[in-house]
């Protein structure tokens, strides 16, 4: 009842796992990996910079307001004299034959100029005049308003420049992502293609321990039955030590076979204890007959880092246009209106203002920085357009490895399938053989490990071979499609 019970169990788990074929786990890692998130995220900071970086292009309108009371009023004091010339003083002498009006309308009633003057012919020198009073200039409360507009009219290329690189590092976070999903398709046929060749050789080397395991008891059986002259007692030990160290390699395959199961988990965004199966074909293996020419042209045009290192010599083409910009003047337009309130009715805080100007500004000398500064830009520009160089050679020699590999490999997974089934008709022979005594034990176990030889040989290149094409794939910047 209990084992019962326990294959029901074990049947219910397989059945409520998630199954994966190559294609639906690339397209889940591709919603779900972290890394691709990440990049995401950058291409949409890239967005806002670009927008903000656009700004300046559009006036800038800015409100301030200001509200203020003050201890006191603001008072004006005055304390000291003045001094009138001789002109001051006819000025004086004929304010005096001025209508009584007028004079009392500037304080100056014909008693006081006569009393300053006297009566008769109006004297000429110099009179000094003491000054001496207090005035309010505005009260304590006051509450101001002001309109600012600046408009950038003309700054030599600075600001096409800065939103042209605003626009390229934006197209540099798009080529980011594909860059990202590249990898990311890469790593998932990395790992799927190790999950399958450890599940693969823990198939095959449990299947040869069940088979001599037989062979072993079978030998037992031929020893202590006496029934075979060409079985000692060492070929029994023999045939026990080869099932032993094949019960090992067992456990040690099904140990990589879950690490790669977990790895394969991981860089799809699978939680380490989620369940599931990856399944696969062992169809026959394909040649991709494409010529090592037409691969590298591809590369050229496709590959994201080289893409990238183009977009950064023109962003440093229009650094270079910037600092350029620090040899022209910067004009604007300017324009404010202000409006006012103040506790103290005559202060001239009360009245309304504006004002319309052109403003220019050149600079005429920064002690050689901006010459100083194109250059610098000018000689990045150079190393950047020397790396990318660089990388392209290292990229044409990474794709002509990969290329060779995947040729030798797919010649070598033609020959191992030849040899797979000559291996697999001997070991079927010798094992009929040994049955009847016709073989030695030597024989039949090396039938047995040659057969597990060839198909590890085999295996190991058809993984190759995939991994191989997966890297071209990468190299080339076309993973994605894939």
């Amino acid at each position: 009842m209990k084992k019962v019970l326990f294959i029901t169990v074990l049947m219910f788990e397989f059945l409520s796992a998630s199954s994966y074929t190559l294609d639906t786990a690339i397209t889940y890692a591709l919603e779900n990996n972290k890394k691709n998130k990440i990049s995401s995220l950058s291409l949409e900071i890239a967005k806002f910079q670009y927008n903000r970086a656009k700004s300046a292009h559009y006036p800038t309108l800015d409100l301030t307001l200001v509200a203020n009371r003050m201890k006191n009023d603001s008072m004006f004091d005055v304390h000291s004299s003045y001094k009138a010339d001789s002109n001051t003083s006819r000025a004086m002498a004929f304010a005096s034959t001025l209508d009584p009006a007028v004079q009392a309308k500037y304080s100056m009633s014909a008693a006081a100029l006569q009393t300053l003057f006297g009566n008769g012919t109006i004297p000429i020198p110099e009179v000094t005049i003491p000054l001496d009073f207090t005035t309010q200039v505005a009260g304590r409360d006051t509450t101001q308003a002001k309109l600012e507009l600046l408009y950038p009219l003309y700054t030599g290329g600075k600001i096409t420049s800065i939103v042209k690189q605003a626009q390229l590092n934006k197209l540099l976070a798009q080529t980011a992502i594909i860059r990202d999903e590249n990898d990311i398709v890469f790593d998932v046929k990395q790992y799927f293609y190790a999950y399958r060749l450890a599940n693969e050789l823990y198939s095959l080397s449990n299947d040869v321990y069940l088979r001599m395991k037989n062979l072993e008891d079978l030998t037992k059986q031929f020893l202590e039955e006496g029934d075979s002259l060409n079985i000692k007692k060492t070929d029994y030990l023999n045939m026990q030590v080869t099932v032993a160290l094949i019960s090992s390699k067992v456990a040690e395959l099904e140990i990589k076979r879950e690490l790669s199961k977990a790895a394969l988990r991981n860089v799809m965004g699978l939680k380490y204890n989620d369940e599931v199966e990856f399944v696969y074909d062992n169809k026959k293996i394909s040649y991709v007959n494409l010529s090592l020419e037409k691969i590298i042209e591809d590369a050229y045009l496709n590959n994201t880092d080289l893409k990238k290192m183009k977009i950064g010599l023109n962003i440093y083409g229009e650094k270079i246009k910037e600092a350029k910009a620090a040899y022209y003047p910067d004009i604007a337009l300017a324009a404010d209106v202000s409006t006012g309130y103040n506790s103290y009715e005559f202060s001239a805080l009360n009245d309304n203002s504006w004002s319309v100007s052109i403003v220019g500004k050149l600079s005429l000398f920064k002690g050689f920085e901006t010459k100083n500064n194109i250059k610098e830009k000018v000689f990045e520009k150079r190393k950047l357009s020397e790396q990318s160089a660089l990388v392209k050679e290292g990229l044409a020699l990474l794709i002509n490895n990969e290329f060779i590999k995947s040729s030798y490999g797919y010649k070598q997974i033609q020959i191992l399938d030849n040899a797979r089934k000559i291996a697999n008709a001997n070991r079927d022979l010798n094992v009929r053989a040994y049955r009847v005594d016709a073989v030695t034990p030597k024989e039949v176990i090396e039938s047995q490990l040659t057969k597990a030889y060839v198909e590890i040989d085999y295996l190991k290149y058809v993984h190759d071979y995939s991994l191989s094409l997966a890297k071209i794939e990468q190299l080339v910047g076309s993973q994605r499609n894939k």
